[in-house]
């Protein structure tokens, strides 16, 4: 009995120890005391791995279990469980914090399942389905199970949709272009349909593909045939078909490879169909604006995260028809879009907006200048989205707009390209057949393009465009006329930079003329390199509406091309003059002093010629004959074009381009001029040709690079 009592003594004393010990401060139990955790195995699960962990007060231990299929742990028994579901069979379980040994066991419950079901035109393509629980049993899926699908077209045909309640052309409801659709809810969407498109008859075609599943086909084939731009659907196209371009702006579109098009920029086109989709920008919020019978006067918000200001086409109810003076003042948006109701922007609109480098305007403005936009030094880029279809250029001008394209189109071709600039001179005194035959003749297989047009149009923006498009190995031929816009142009203030730039010329709308088939010509542009460059913009438009630009229809190409297919070539132009007398037209006078306007075509031009481009300067065509009446005797004209080569040479010499032949070897009598001294009448065209491309030629051979 006494050691019954001394017994029961022991453990009351150690039962008062560890109550004593639990009233003790936190602080001084042992941080690094071992406990142990164990997970017991329950129903429709099972514990994998070691079911029995040590730790530390305060860890964190976990065990992987692997549930039954059909069933999922939602719950558990414990101190701070945690159960991490991966949506698969096997799962996590986490105790964290642990205090104490435990002993513990997870709820389970059984899975519900739904129906899901795809559907195809098994003819045309199919479809793969699977499952991060795999189906319960056929179109029957575990709830928030995931499931991808991936749609596969056969051959002939294109994956278009995919659509629920029925195919998209019998009354079914937009779903997704993506062919790989992944993390599909089908507890809400119970059945997917993959529309798919026969498109084995189908090319030249372009397909607009919207966001509610809409798509619009175009026919290209005429335009492909003469290498123009397809005409990309302007807003007001789709406004005609009931697309909503008004609680959003449309500004282009995005191809299959994620390329930028501007509405009225070409797209080519090949034997298949090109996809392209719509890049809208959401308008910056109206109650930022303020504004007056139509025109904004004032602009309280700030840029998007984008840096850019989208005006809307409506502030309250009214529409906005202009820009007024100083509304963006100071503005430090880097990007504006314009809507196209805009008709009018006043000058001081984007007064000082320093941080401005691209603006996006559409092509029915009326009235826009340079004065809009002082002080905007960094202004770059002017993108102009089409609202009008082109009809208001010339032939000619759609012949030239097609050699733009047509280098372009060659970028990416493989073939080395030689592009040939000037003005009339170079138009009538070079035959693109024959300089690509003169170099087939090498080996060396090229193509030729001649952007000869007027010596009046102003060089520099001629040649922005080209430069755009010019790789390492083209070739860049500069043969310049005695006129101040074949070199580069005229020199002024710019309103932008308040340095010098290159104007213009007043009343001289030339680059929206042959732009007009492509915008994305302008967008190749600096803007803060040119004056007047928005002023001529009213001229063009002002000139549609005066009917000075004739109208004409936009696939009216070429009527007048002859030959090699490229350039303007009527009938007068191949024939030598009355009785092969010759004949002064009253051209080129004095031809020294032209020679200082390369320091300014240097600068502008030829500094900033593409890294790797092979570059020349040859002489224009002069009418002997001319030459005659102004310096009097042969050996006087003789001296005057040396001491023309001379200067042009010297002031080219500390940059890598070469100069072809001299002034005196591009000379010829008067017979062989038919209506002007610059303009060479076939077939002397044909020798002036081999003369120049023949020197090229030899030129490169020195050189290594053919």
């Amino acid at each position: 009995m006494k050691k019954i009592i001394k017994l029961l003594f022991v453990f009351q004393c150690s039962l008062v120890l560890c109550l004593m010990t639990a009233c003790k401060p936190q602080s001084e139990y042992t941080p690094e005391r071992n406990i142990s955790v164990v997970l017991l195995n329950g129903s429709h699960y099972s514990v994998l791995g070691e079911n029995k962990q040590s730790a530390n007060n305060g860890d964190t231990v976990t065990f992987q279990i692997e549930l039954e299929r059909g069933y999922k742990a939602v719950a558990s028994f414990g101190d701070e469980c945690e159960v991490s579901r991966n949506l698969s069979f096997v799962q996590t379980v986490t105790f964290s914090n642990v205090r104490y040994n435990m002993t513990s066991q997870i709820k389970t419950v059984e899975m519900s399942v739904h129906e899901f079901e795809t559907v195809c035109d098994s003819v045309m393509g199919e479809i793969g389905i699977s499952s991060t629980l795999g189906a319960a049993d056929g179109d029957l899926f575990y709830e928030d199970d995931i499931i991808s699908l991936t749609a596969q077209p056969k051959s002939g045909h294109r994956f278009v949709c995919w659509s629920s309640g029925n195919y998209i052309n019998n009354g079914g409801s937009f779903f997704d272009y993506n062919p790989i659709l992944e993390n599909v809810d089908f507890a809400n969407v119970k059945l997917l349909y993959a529309n798919f498109k026969d498109i084995t008859n189908t090319k030249n075609t372009l397909v607009y593909k919207f966001d509610d599943g809409i798509e619009i086909e175009q026919d290209c084939s005429v335009q492909r045939e003469h290498y123009s731009r397809a005409n990309t659907l302007t807003a007001q196209d789709l406004r005609e078909r009931g697309i909503d371009c008004d609680s959003r702006m449309l500004v282009g579109w995005n191809n299959e490879q994620g390329e930028y098009i501007g509405l009225g920029s070409r797209i080519a086109t090949a034997d298949k169909e090109v996809i392209l989709t719509p890049v809208w920008r959401d308008y910056t919020p109206s109650e930022y604006f303020t504004i007056n019978d139509g025109t904004l006067t004032g602009f309280s918000g700030k840029p998007n995260d984008e840096g850019e200001i989208v005006i809307p086409n409506k502030v309250g109810n009214e529409t906005v028809t202009a820009i007024g003076a100083n509304t963006f003042r100071n503005c430090s948006a880097k990007t504006y879009y314009l809507p196209d109701t805009v008709l009018t922007v006043e000058a001081n609109a984007f007064l000082n907006c320093d941080e401005l480098k691209e603006f996006y305007m559409s092509d029915n403005i009326v009235s826009i200048t340079d004065e809009a936009f002082k002080g905007c030094a960094n202004f770059e880029t002017l993108h102009i989205n089409a609202y009008l279809k082109p009809g208001y250029t010339t032939n000619e001008a759609n012949i030239v707009t097609e050699s733009y394209d047509r280098l372009a189109m060659g970028v990416n071709s493989g073939i080395r390209r030689v592009a040939i600039l000037g003005g009339s001179g170079t138009q009538a005194g070079y035959s693109c057949s024959i300089a690509a035959e003169l170099f087939e003749e090498t080996g060396e297989i090229v193509e030729v393009y001649n952007f000869g047009w007027s010596a009046a149009y102003c060089g520099l923006a001629q040649f922005e465009v080209i430069n755009s498009y010019l790789k390492p190995g083209d070739i860049f031929l500069h043969a310049p006329e005695h006129y101040n816009g074949a070199l580069c142009g005229e020199t002024a203030v710019s309103p932008l930079t308040n340095e010098e730039c290159i104007a213009l010329t007043d009343g001289n709308p030339y680059v929206f003329r042959f732009s007009e088939n492509n915008w994305e010509f302008i967008s190749k542009l600096t803007v803060k390199n040119y004056a007047n460059l928005f002023s001529m913009f009213t001229v063009f438009n002002e000139g549609k509406v005066k009917h000075w630009l004739p109208e004409c229809e936009y696939s009216d190409y070429c009527t007048n091309v002859v030959e090699e297919g490229y350039g303007y070539r009527p009938a007068n132009e191949q024939v030598f003059h009355e009785n092969g007398t010759d004949k002064s037209f009253g051209g080129a006078k004095d031809i020294i002093p032209f020679a200082s306007r390369f320091e300014l075509t240097k600068k502008y031009m030829y500094e900033k010629l593409k890294d790797g481009v092979n570059a020349y300067v040859t002489f224009p065509t002069l009418n002997r004959s001319n030459l005659l009446l102004t310096y009097g005797d042969e050996e006087k004209a003789k001296a005057a074009s040396e001491e023309y080569t001379r200067r042009v040479k010297d002031i080219l010499s500390d940059i890598n381009l070469q100069v072809l032949l001299t002034q005196y070897d591009t000379i010829y009598d008067g017979r062989y001029f038919f209506n002007h001294d610059y303009h060479l009448g076939y077939p002397c065209r044909d020798r002036h040709t081999v003369k120049v491309i023949s020197a090229l030629i030899d030129n490169l051979k020195s050189a290594g690079v053919i």
